[in-house]
């Protein structure tokens, strides 16, 4: 899937106009799974703006609503948009191979190949790793992504391994 075929397959959630995406081709896989949740829920009734998909801080980031009654609706898409946001500190930006967390100021992530400097070394991955978490300690509990389960699991920050 590439950014130019998600702008094709989704032209009723953005428009004629299309969407401009500001990242690299890697993450196209993940949007185009998200989009699909979106096409899904989103009923013609419903009204759907999106109004930015970016990198900021080494992740993916979707900015974008829902107006509709439905409580179900809201709950499935905003778990959506925060599986598919999980993700991305996963997946290379640039080709959507595996990949880590990299930077130190400018954070991005890459695999091996998109990690190498002009100098030929590569650079290393954030430590400690990076660890996506959603929740609350006064709301419903925290939670922590994992990549190899692809979803959100039960988490206590304060169980740190040591």
């Amino acid at each position: 899937m590439t950014l130019k075929e998600l702008n094709e397959k989704y032209k009723r959630l953005f428009g004629k106009h299309g969407m401009y995406f500001e990242h690299g081709e890697g993450w196209a896989d993940i949007l185009d799974a998200y989009f699909a949740v979106v096409d899904h829920y989103v009923k013609r009734a419903s009204t759907y703006d999106i109004r930015q998909v970016k990198e900021k801080f080494g992740g993916l980031r979707i900015y974008d609503s829902v107006q509709t009654n439905d409580k179900a609706v809201l709950a499935a898409i905003d778990e959506a948009r925060e599986l598919a946001e999980a993700r991305s500190f996963f997946v290379c930006e640039k080709c959507g191979q595996p990949g880590l967390l990299r930077g130190r100021g400018w954070y991005y992530v890459a695999c091996d190949e998109h990690a190498t400097a002009k100098d030929g070394t590569i650079e290393p991955p954030t430590d400690p790793p990076v660890r996506v978490q959603i929740g609350s300690a006064e709301g419903t509990g925290w939670e922590a992504y994992d990549p190899d389960l692809d979803t959100f699991v039960p988490y206590d920050p304060d169980a740190e391994e040591g």
